[in-house]
């Protein structure tokens, strides 16, 4: 009996949701994997350009580009970390999340303040003005978890910070020198990229014990690589390339771990970029190395805000000289376009026409051409502007539907994608509907009635399911596992609507922990969707009925009512006497 107790004990600890501050999760798993749940796996290459991927061998991510859907894109601007990853958090422009760049100023402000006064600086979190997919699924209950090796990608779970299992890799405790340093060497760097590789395949192994039971997952990966070396060494420098291929070896290795999880059916894959590169010569910064918040010859009083290399934001004390400003600016060389918070003869346009319409863009956002930039620290590469757009986009893993016709997907597309995959709601600023390029699934939620049970008895399921699609054929199908990982019971019942509730039985076998697994087959006996749920399988001992001790407390009872009924006649008659 104490042993049985200690296995209902050891069932009732949840395998639930991952904490942030938790290290490790170790979560003992004894029946058959069976992914029931759902895995969307976002692989962040941070500073990846579609042109350098394609002239390089990359067989891993080609693997996946070959057996999914690839797209060359654009990022939006400014082509950058902190922009990027916001666009793919809310599925917003900068002017309907609120974040232009990691930091920035804000231009009404300025124009308010007295002359010579030094602009508030405000960081992403301060600007961000939406909600995030990181938000909206873990509302939904989806379990999920961010790697992540920059701070600034916290941007992602937005306001509330809401994440299942944040783990954050600082660079700081691998390298000794800055690793946008040409110091670093590809062998360093290579061992921090394995080491997030390792991080990732530990947290793929946790996530399956919750998949496997019904539970769904989202996972973040965000190598910071090849974009210090884009910095370091440009796109074309044997560094930059030399770290794309060490991370297609990566992938490799994730690839391989999803197989032997078993999850690679149950699992959408975004692969995507922040955004690309543009090679730079060291000698053609445009700022003063003296003074990083002026532009040199533009002759109205203003601050610059660098985002990357190769967009600057200006920021005009006085609207009124913008037309004064564009047209100095139009005189140098390096100038690759011009958009203004006003119109203004000369300009390429509006901030409108490039998501960029806010306060904290500035009143002019400059565009320069390689290999000419702008920046406080030396660099061989940099991004930014409108030559560093270019990154590549791949969907893949076995939850695709590779039929399915899409002409284009951008960083925009992927929160509504998330979305519907998960069943979940869009981010409040996301500008994109749902994207459906997923297979047909299903929500299996059940109950089993009692727990607790003897052998070879049966339970009562209650199983509620919806199917978000109309699949061919779909069967619910029942299925009860002891702890030898036998199959005790199984029973499979056709539905015809795409959602209702039924109830079933089904038996159980010797005494020992069960798990019942209920979930949803096409007709090629691909799995939906489910939930599992644990048992106990006990026999009840019955305490033995004390006979003698009840007769025993009976005449004890008896007695004590005859002494209280006798005692009062008896004083009575003494008295009287």
């Amino acid at each position: 009996m104490r042993k049985a107790i200690l296995v209902l004990l050891i069932l009732l600890i949840p395998i639930g949701s991952l904490n942030v501050n938790s290290k490790n999760i170790v979560i003992k798993e004894t029946f058959s994997p069976k992914p029931l749940g759902k895995l969307a796996l976002v692989i962040f290459i941070d500073g990846l350009d579609v042109r350098v991927l394609n002239e390089i061998n990359t067989p891993n991510l080609d693997y996946l580009a070959n057996n999914g859907l690839s797209f060359s894109s654009k990022s939006v601007l400014p082509s950058s970390t902190t922009a990027g990853t916001t666009a793919i958090a809310t599925g917003a422009y900068p002017n309907a999340s609120g974040v232009v760049h990691t930091y920035a100023y804000n231009a009404t402000e300025y124009h308010l303040q007295l002359p010579d006064e030094d602009p508030i600086r405000y960081y992403f979190e301060d600007m961000l003005n939406a909600t995030t997919i990181f938000e909206t699924l873990y509302d939904k209950g989806v379990t999920t978890a961010l790697i992540y090796t920059k701070s600034k990608q916290e941007v992602m779970l937005g306001e509330s910070g809401a994440v299942s299992k944040g783990i954050y890799v600082d660079r700081y405790n691998f390298f000794t020198v800055d690793p946008h340093e040409p110091e670093v060497t590809l062998e360093e760097r290579e061992k921090f990229l394995e080491y997030l590789t390792n991080v990732t395949l530990d947290t793929l192994e946790q996530l399956s014990l919750l998949i496997n039971n019904g539970q769904d997952a989202f996972l973040f990966l965000a190598y910071p690589e090849p974009d210090w070396s884009g910095h370091a060494s440009g796109p074309n420098g044997e560094l930059y390339r030399g770290v794309v291929s060490f991370i297609d070896s990566q992938v490799g290795r994730i690839i391989d771990k999803l197989n032997e999880l078993g999850l690679w059916e149950r699992t959408l894959i975004i692969t995507i970029a922040d955004h690309g590169y543009s090679d730079v010569d060291p000698a053609l910064n445009i700022l003063n190395p003296n003074d990083e918040y002026h532009l040199p010859g533009l002759n109205v009083e203003h601050v610059v805000s660098t985002t990357a290399g190769t967009l600057l934001y200006i920021y005009l004390k006085n609207l009124s000289d913008i037309q004064k400003a564009v047209n100095q600016i139009l005189t140098y060389p390096w100038v690759g376009g011009i958009w203004t918070r006003v119109p203004a003869a000369g300009a390429n346009g509006t901030l409108e026409d490039i998501g960029l319409n806010i306060d904290f863009a500035g009143d002019i956002v400059l565009d320069i051409k390689p290999p000419y930039y702008a920046s406080k620290y030396e660099n061989e590469g940099a991004h930014g502007g409108t030559d560093a757009q270019n990154i590549p986009v791949i969907l893949s893993g076995g939850a695709l539907d590779k039929t399915i016709s899409l002409t284009s997907f951008d960083q925009l597309s992927v929160a509504p994608t998330l979305a519907y995959y998960f069943d979940a709601d869009l981010p409040s600023k996301c500008i994109k509907d749902y994207i459906d390029v997923v297979k047909p699934s299903a929500y299996v939620t059940f109950t089993v009635k009692p727990s607790i049970v003897e052998p070879n008895s049966e339970v009562e399921l209650n199983i509620t399911y919806k199917l978000r699609e109309n699949p061919e054929s779909p069967k619910i199908k029942i299925e009860v596992v002891d702890s030898n990982n036998t199959i005790v019971d199984s029973k499979e019942i056709n539905i015809t609507d795409t959602e209702g509730n039924l109830i079933t039985k089904v038996k159980v076998g010797a005494e020992g922990s069960h798990k019942v697994y209920v979930y949803i087959i096409d007709a090629n006996q691909q799995i939906l969707g489910g939930q599992a749920n644990p048992i106990l399988v006990a026999q009840v001992e019955k305490p033995p009925r004390a006979w003698g001790k009840i007769g025993a407390a009976i005449a004890i009872s008896l007695i004590l009512a005859v002494i209280m009924l006798a005692l009062p006649i008896y004083l009575k008659k003494r008295k009287e006497g």
